[in-house]
């Protein structure tokens, strides 16, 4: 299934400022309680190529989300929502690239 998610390009042309287009399903594992998604932007305006880390978390039966998007090779954060109760680091923030989400 990762191999398949991983080969998957998605063409979705161009968007008007607030459009959204629905594009793809990947069906969720059974049993599994931490999901990660990245999502690769091409854009034609001055920002160019953004990054969106998509994770999802369930914790005591309800499933939280974190995302966050960035331009590439930079750390200046485009658009950020974290659930309040979304598991984080003692530090507070969330670990992107925590293992459990390379768990099979």
């Amino acid at each position: 299934m990762a191999e398949e998610m991983l080969s998957n390009t998605f063409a979705i042309g161009n968007l008007s400022p607030r459009e959204r287009r629905f594009v793809a399903y990947w069906p969720l594992v059974p049993g599994k309680n931490r999901y990660a998604f990245n999502f690769f932007f091409t854009a034609w305006n001055p920002r160019g190529f953004a990054i969106q880390q998509l994770r999802f978390a369930k914790i005591h039966g309800k499933w939280l989300s974190a995302t966050e998007v960035k331009p590439y090779n930079s750390g200046k954060v485009l658009h950020s929502h974290i659930n309040p109760n979304f598991p984080k680091r003692p530090d507070g923030r969330v670990d992107w690239n925590e293992e459990v989400y390379s768990e099979p």
